[in-house]
Formats: structure tokens, sequence, C-alpha cells
């Protein structure tokens, strides 16, 4: 099993005052492809590092994404500004996702 640690971090706060990112993890059992839908505050863009060496912005409500990870292994995947996220979700199958905020 492929174990991906999504970290959920911040930027453009100073990190002294923001130490502790928010943190969740799936198991990815196979090469797949992840989807799903960003919500923002108005107004607000989140940027989000997929972990492959791509990464993608998402500003207003329910936008939608998918990631295609064409290879197994490790993910760390980071959302900057997501103290600006209203609503995330991610369907997938072959994924055990678990969240720990």
């Amino acid at each position: 099993m492929i174990l991906a640690l999504l970290l959920i971090s911040q930027i453009g706060l100073n990190p002294a005052l923001h130490p502790q990112p928010y943190v969740f993890t799936f198991d990815v059992v196979n090469t797949q492809t992840i989807a799903g839908q960003f919500s923002t505050m108005a107004g607000k863009t989140i940027r989000v590092d997929w972990g492959n060496g791509s990464s993608d912005t998402y500003t207003g409500t329910d936008q939608a994404y998918s990631k295609d990870y064409g290879s197994a292994g490790n993910r760390t995947v980071k959302i900057y500004l997501s103290q600006c996220l209203t609503k995330f979700t991610m369907t997938t199958s072959g994924a055990v996702i678990t969240f720990n905020l």
C-alpha cells in the first residue's frame, strides 16, 4: 500500500504564528486519479501543490479538480492558504482517507 501524506499548510502568514499545519493522510492502493471540489471564501485563492511537481490554483465555489497519479509512490500534497477553504471533497475509488484537522 502506498501512503501519501497530505499537508494542509498556510502561506502568506507568519510561520512562527502558525507553526502546525493541518494534516490528513490517504492510502493509495494503485495508480489512480483523485477528483473532487474546492470552495473558497469570496475572492480568496488557494494553491495546491500535488506532490508530483505540478500545482494549481482555485478560487470560488465548487471548483472541480482531477489529478492523475500515473505512477505509484508516496505523495506529499500541500494546500496553501487553507484557512480560506469552505469546502474540500475527494472522491476516488482505491483510497482510504483520514482527516486529522
